[in-house]
């Protein structure tokens, strides 16, 4: 494999992480809507956790990139 089909890989495991944010945001509304705050604050960390991991996999990936990445002069 690539390094071009693991990059596809990997940021199709990155929109899975901010998918699952995503996903906890709407329950994090829910709870809100309900007047459940300590259930809304535990998915919003929740949420935020995911975020950090996506971060993490894409500073990784640009740092990968600018391995490869070339300077061009005007």
């Amino acid at each position: 494999m690539g390094k071009r089909e693991e990059m596809a890989m990997e940021f199709a495991q990155i929109a899975e992480e901010l998918e699952k944010a995503a996903a906890h945001c709407r329950i994090t509304a829910e709870h809100f809507g309900e007047h459940n705050v300590p259930r809304a604050c535990a998915h919003i960390f929740a949420s935020q956790g995911h975020i950090v991991k996506a971060k993490k996999r894409i500073e990784s990936a640009a740092e990968i990139h600018s391995d490869f990445a070339q300077l061009h002069e005007r």
